[in-house]
């Protein structure tokens, strides 16, 4: 089953017994934070930047500017930390019980993001990501903010 682990109580006399737990995917962690977002009217943008593809559509994204390791969310509001904050979502491996790893294209987009002024950030689950977002956004223009529709 997708998104579970599976683990074995092995305290029980006589049997075993499986319990099940379930962890958010990223998809359902990246839902729920673009839910937050727009009750909150915090302009967002998601970029699809995964998913199996053809070589030849994948020649395509390429040349239309699709960057290999682009983080999953960014909010185009400027402030004294940056000029924008990118956010590369993990959700936990069902199979480790740990979260997953950033690639190295992430870790250079993140580098390269950061030197150009922006802020950016790898977030471990909705927790995580809320806390970062949240944090980026107490240092932002309330007014301005508050004029933007989502």
């Amino acid at each position: 089953m997708k998104g579970t682990k599976t683990y074995i109580n092995s305290e029980e006399v006589g049997y075993q017994e499986q319990m099940t737990k379930i962890y958010p995917t990223e998809d359902q962690i990246q839902i729920a934070l673009i839910d937050w977002m727009k009750i909150n009217k915090i302009p967002v943008i998601a970029i699809q930047n995964e998913g199996k593809r053809s070589y030849s559509y994948s020649r395509l994204l390429k040349k239309k500017g699709q960057r290999k390791g682009a983080s999953d969310l960014f909010i185009p509001v400027p402030n004294i930390i940056g000029h924008g904050l990118f956010v590369e979502l993990k959700a936990i491996n069902p199979l480790t019980g740990n979260y997953r790893k950033p690639t190295s294209e992430q870790l250079v987009f993140i580098e390269d993001m950061i030197k150009l002024g922006y802020s950016a950030h790898v977030a471990n689950g909705f927790d995580e990501a809320l806390e970062i977002i949240r944090n980026y956004l107490s240092h932002c223009d309330k007014i301005k903010l508050k004029s933007f529709q989502f």
